[in-house]
């Protein structure tokens, strides 16, 4: 999950035509709350108080979105994940638990 929202960050420029530092996430494995209880879960927001609407947009887009991170996380041509996929500078765990070949197989598994 971590790396699939990485990867939705990175690819956001598509949509909003803004850089993707304008963009947060958060992913849970088990989200504990409300109508996500126990499911997975992706967070995507705006990454300025008060937001641009960035958000509402990607949310709009999101089986587009999915459909492109797939095809993005299948086309880049590293072993196990890099800087241009899954990787990010401002992950606030240290770019831990990402895993580039089950981030391609839940997404597979969502949009089939």
């Amino acid at each position: 999950m971590h790396a699939i929202e990485h990867n939705i960050i990175k690819i956001t420029p598509i949509f909003t035509y803004i850089d993707s530092r304008e963009i947060g996430g958060y992913s849970y494995e088990r989200f504990n709350r409300n109508l996500f209880k126990d499911k997975a879960v992706i967070f995507i927001y705006d990454g300025n108080e008060g937001g641009f609407g960035l958000a509402e947009i990607l949310y709009e887009n999101a089986e587009k979105l999915l459909n492109k991170s797939l095809e993005h996380l299948k086309n880049c041509n590293c072993a196990d994940g890099c800087p241009l996929c899954i990787y990010s500078t401002k992950c606030g765990t240290f770019n831990e638990f990402l895993d580039k070949w089950q981030a391609i197989r839940i997404l597979e598994k969502l949009l089939s």
